[in-house]
């Protein structure tokens, strides 16, 4: 116990692990504190550690799985096992490549990572503290501006375009670092037992519509629950040309941005990357808008997918690749038609996981059994429900008016 705070076996072996690998002397004095508030991690535990030593001091924030809890989990396990592999191989590759293409402003919209070494249990996942660095989450129940959006776009299109241009450059290195990439979303969705716990949400909405006011919305909304999870566990197999490195949990609790004094975002940074996948940029893009966007920006979706071809494209180019080879405007449009059906499917989840109050939040590591999750566990309807209801009616309605589904 460090402050107070009983630490789990595997991060403690980290804290030790990684005060000998950067020569922190016998004297370090270590503090633990809380990491993210109670509801903000939703699975995974966290704390914040900072080592202090007379010649240096290093922030560090912890993402772990107590040991207790872990049992024989294995969904938990190939989580960690991505975002592991993503920190260790896949963005030492992306940086060396752009530092190789001399690109002035790469995507680095990561945060530092440090290899805890050998440890008891599951392996932490050890970062830099950005809170530390001014880094914020954003409030995830207040609507988006502008701002943040533009800031996720464009953080999206540059990792998007280093995925494409590493490909088209050096396909043997991108093929050697994305090899086995599991979508474990898609691939465990029955097993897990998610397809139920979102085909619970869309019940649950569809059985608050209004007979008559709602009508348009029922009609369209006939087989729903199915089609949807068909279709998530199918996304693996549409694969093909364009096809690039995703980061696959894009939705507000996993961007953290750099505030100076004042409610406006300087930077951002993509902080979960346990869903990662190879697949179409709309995956992650849709995943993100439709969480994220409010009514007068879903009404302009095309013009917010246009900023972010404009941010791919620049990027593309810094990297010495044709953006209208690798991935053409008009495609990721058709795409949008034929695909974008996957961010309405997790809109249901996550925007309720968004207006959630952090004591309403579900605890989804304490929700497996075995490795099944309970298809209840989003079921009670949040204080904010009257908001959540008029959200969805109108991501609904855009999907009806563009023929989207």
């Amino acid at each position: 116990m460090i402050n107070g705070i009983t630490l789990d076996d595997s991060v403690q072996d980290a804290i030790k692990n990684i005060k000998i690998n950067l020569k922190f002397d016998k004297n370090t004095d270590v503090k633990v504190s809380e990491g993210s508030a109670s509801g903000d991690g939703y699975a995974s535990k966290t704390c914040a550690v900072q080592l202090k030593s007379n010649e240096k001091k290093l922030d560090l924030f912890v993402k772990y799985f107590p040991i207790d809890t872990i049992q024989q989990k294995e969904v938990i396990i190939k989580l960690f096992n991505n975002e592991t592999r993503f920190y260790d191989q896949i963005y030492p590759i992306f940086e060396k490549f752009q530092l190789y293409k001399n690109v002035k402003a790469p995507f680095n919209n990561v945060p530092k990572y440090f290899n805890p070494g050998e440890t008891r249990g599951l392996k932490p996942i050890v970062l830099e503290n950005l809170k530390v660095e001014g880094f914020d989450l954003r409030n995830r129940q207040e609507l988006i501006d502008e701002e943040h959006l533009c800031l996720a776009l464009k953080a999206f299109g540059k990792l998007h375009a280093t995925g494409f241009a590493l490909k088209d450059q050096d396909f043997e290195t991108f093929l050697k670092i994305t090899d086995g990439v599991k979508d474990v979303l898609a691939d465990t969705i029955v097993e897990s037992g998610f397809d139920k716990v979102i085909g619970s949400c869309i019940t649950q909405f569809i059985e608050s519509l209004d007979p008559k006011e709602d009508k348009d919305i029922l009609r369209a909304s006939n087989g729903l629950q199915e089609s949807v999870v068909d279709f998530i566990r199918n996304i693996p197999e549409f694969q093909g040309r364009y096809c690039t490195f995703l980061q696959g949990d894009c939705w507000s609790n996993n961007m953290m941005f750099l505030y100076k004094g004042s409610n406006k975002p300087l930077g951002i940074k993509l902080i979960d990357w346990q869903i990662i996948r190879v697949n179409y940029p709309v995956f992650d893009l849709s995943y993100f808008f439709y969480s994220a966007a409010t009514s007068k920006m879903l009404g302009n979706w095309e013009n917010y997918m246009g900023i972010y071809h404009k941010y791919f494209s620049e990027h593309c180019r810094n990297l010495g690749s044709d953006p209208n080879e690798l991935y053409p405007f008009e495609v990721l449009k058709e795409h949008w038609r034929k695909y974008s059906k996957y961010g309405l499917g997790m809109a249901f989840l996550l925007v309720k996981a968004m207006l959630y109050d952090k004591d309403e939040a579900p605890d989804l590591a304490k929700s497996l059994e075995g490795d099944k999750i309970d298809a209840n566990i989003f079921n009670n309807k949040t204080r904010h429900q009257d908001v959540y209801d008029r959200k969805m009616k109108d991501i609904f309605r855009h999907f009806i008016v563009n023929k989207f589904i």
